[in-house]
């Protein structure tokens, strides 16, 4: 005897199932309130699979005529006017201008003084230099791949508390930019992402109890101002 669907009376193909796919079986609980076990037995069931090209179709179909939100005139114009490829070729008006110079002067101003030194043109040609000395290759691996520039034997924190100790906290950034030592090329070297890592945390490691006053590695930035 062969078992019909309770949606649209077809043929089952197997005894265990009660509709003959999952559509009638997704018409079946429109208007019916399922219990979270149902659910979730369903969710786990449809994990991992994907959608056949008929119910894709079907989908597609059902969506068809259908608009979503509608935006105004008005909204359409300030989407276009602010995409980049609106305008290329053509002089950003004043305003518009003066907002994006604040917003880079306020990005500029709370990021941290490392972090705006590691900005400034002076700082990529210091790097772009040591690189060069180095044949773009890690020092200690040899390696050519996720290189960067470690400040080293004297940390860049270092020098900016020695410059902060020896000319006071006022105008710090631009007196960090006057001094030599930061952009001495003896001062850096190239490393690979994995040895910059292993060798140069240790020296954040067991500075971490060391007693500082004002934020500053007063002790180590003394003796960097003697040298």
């Amino acid at each position: 005897m062969n078992i019909l669907c309770l949606k649209c009376n077809k043929p089952v193909n197997t005894k265990y199932n009660k509709y003959c796919s999952n559509f009638c079986y997704g018409q079946s609980l429109i208007g019916k309130k399922q219990s979270k076990k149902a659910v979730e037995k369903r969710i786990k069931k449809r994990r991992g699979s994907s959608l056949s090209l008929e119910t894709k179709k079907k989908i597609s179909e059902a969506h068809k005529g259908k608009k979503g939100h509608i935006q105004t005139k008005e909204t359409r114009k300030k989407i276009s006017e602010n995409s980049a490829k609106f305008w290329l070729g053509r002089t950003l008006p004043k305003e518009m201008v003066e907002k994006m110079r604040r917003a880079k002067l306020k990005e500029f101003s709370t990021t941290s003084l490392s972090r705006r030194i590691r900005m400034v043109s002076n700082y990529k040609k210091w790097r772009e230099l040591i690189k060069k000395r180095d044949d773009y290759k890690c020092v200690l691996c040899g390696s050519t791949q996720n290189l960067i520039v470690d400040h080293h034997p004297i940390p860049l924190c270092l020098l900016i508390d020695s410059v902060a100790i020896k000319m006071g906290e006022n105008n710090l950034f631009e007196n960090c930019l006057k001094t030599e030592k930061f952009w001495d090329l003896n001062n850096g070297r190239t490393l690979c992402q994995s040895c910059h890592i292993k060798n140069t945390y240790k020296f954040y490691r067991y500075r971490l109890d060391e007693f500082r006053v004002n934020g500053h590695f007063y002790t180590e930035a003394l003796r960097l101002l003697k040298t």
